[in-house]
């Protein structure tokens, strides 16, 4: 059973299936995941044929008529299936596996677990927040109880607002916040 690695839940919902994998969602915390299938592809149908490297050597192996996947890990002994070989390996069949599997698993990752598992971050719905009316009027009643002086050079007009303590994020006191200009709210955070 495969577990979440960002809440160890175990309760998955299938979100859509590609041609070599699917890709699953974390019922509990909306983390992506993908499973690359077993075999080659969605739908094998594998057959034995016969692989001649360079050096005259014939290995057997299972080859997918479908995809032209094969896992070259995984040699036949020719004792057990020579008499059941197919046909000769499709080696212009198999590069295009590979590219096309990479290609997906490019896609994949670019489309749906970054930008995903992204969307579902605690740092994008920090900065979504940031973004929130409710954001603005906080810290504006901050800045007007600081007089708009930063707070801690108490020389400089405030700019921003810092944190002090993330504990209540998304509904802090006033008490969790300070009027900082840029550079001491760079300090703060130990900015260059």
């Amino acid at each position: 059973m495969s577990i979440c690695t960002k809440c160890n839940s175990e309760e998955f919902e299938d979100i859509d299936y590609f041609k070599f994998c699917k890709v699953s969602k974390c019922k509990k915390c909306n983390h992506n995941r993908v499973d690359y299938f077993d075999t080659c592809c969605k739908n094998p149908d594998l057959i034995i044929r016969q692989f001649h490297s360079n050096n005259s050597i014939k290995t057997l192996y299972h080859q997918c008529k479908n995809c032209a996947g094969c896992d070259k890990t995984n040699k036949l002994s020719h004792k057990k299936y020579s008499k059941d070989i197919d046909s000769e390996f499709n080696y212009e069949g198999f590069e295009n596996w590979k590219q096309e599997r990479e290609n997906e698993k490019n896609k994949i990752y670019n489309l749906i677990i970054i930008n995903s598992n992204y969307l579902n971050s605690n740092k994008y719905k920090y900065y979504k927040y940031l973004e929130s009316i409710e954001w603005k009027i906080i810290r504006n009643d901050r800045m007007k109880i600081d007089n708009y002086l930063c707070q801690e050079c108490l020389e400089r007009s405030a700019e921003e607002v810092h944190h002090k303590t993330y504990d209540r994020l998304f509904k802090e006191n006033l008490e969790d916040l300070i009027s900082v200009c840029k550079p001491c709210h760079k300090k703060l955070h130990r900015l260059p």
